[in-house]
């Protein structure tokens, strides 16, 4: 196991409860998850609004349907995607820590298997943890890394997998709250933050030197994997902690 053979000493300070998504650090709860950080942000999705501002012709796929029906399936598509996500994460984890992997190949992981051969190898990355638990006692903020590698100079580079055809780059409808609001509402920028608050907390907390971050798409509608370098926000992270306090 990575967390054996890598081990940090705050690791023994941090547990998740998986059934009520909890951290505790030093036994106490109220830790706030790295991703309901940055959630605070943006504004929250609002189906009903969106449904008013939408125009349902005769190409629509929605054609037919009520509005509470539209809002069904959307719910259900976002509890598959989880669900498969989930799952995908899992195996991913299970590889690298050697665990026995469930028979059965799927496109997405096959894509993933084709990463591992194109970029980890080839880039002489090491595996060094999955879903590793952080956290910052001074921000009140943990979170789960989905997996670091140890690059040969010695630094870490993290990882996240996303289990979704494409990021969405940008949203001309809707923008982040001050002090991010020079960023686009949309799932790249929330991705970004995210990788950028858990290199803050590993360069400040654990001494380690983050050089790369970044997201790696794997969907069954894709022709492959899709490998993006998450740019480095410094200053939108000081200034959303800042803002916190």
């Amino acid at each position: 196991m990575l967390a054996t053979k890598n081990s940090h000493p705050r690791d023994a300070r941090i547990r998740f409860e998986e059934e009520n998504h909890q951290y505790f650090v030093d036994g106490e709860p109220g830790y706030v998850s790295a991703t309901t950080v940055i959630k605070q942000f943006f504004p929250v999705f609002d189906a009903d609004a969106v449904l008013k501002k939408m125009r349902i012709g005769p190409d629509s796929p929605y054609h037919g349907q009520t509005r509470e029906q539209i809002k069904e399936g959307w719910a259900n598509k976002a509890r598959e995607a989880s669900r498969l996500g989930t799952a995908l994460h899992l195996r991913i984890e299970n590889y690298f820590n050697d665990d026995a992997v469930e028979n059965g190949e799927s496109k997405e992981y096959g894509f993933f298997l084709r990463f591992v051969e194109e970029v980890v190898e080839r880039e002489s990355l090491v595996p060094y943890r999955t879903e590793w638990y952080v956290f910052d006692e001074d921000e009140g903020i943990a979170g789960s890394i989905d997996m670091v590698f140890l690059a040969p100079d010695g630094s870490l580079v993290i990882y996240d997998w996303k289990r979704t055809a494409e990021l969405k780059r940008s949203n001309r409808f809707s923008k982040g709250f001050p002090p991010l609001e020079d960023l686009d509402d949309c799932s790249l920028n929330h991705y970004s933050l995210q990788l950028n608050l858990y290199r803050t907390i590993l360069e400040r907390k654990y001494g380690h030197r983050v050089s790369g971050m970044y997201l790696v798409c794997l969907h069954p509608e894709r022709d492959g994997y899709a490998r993006e370098r998450v740019r480095d926000m410094p200053g939108h992270i000081e200034k959303m902690l800042r803002a916190r306090k």
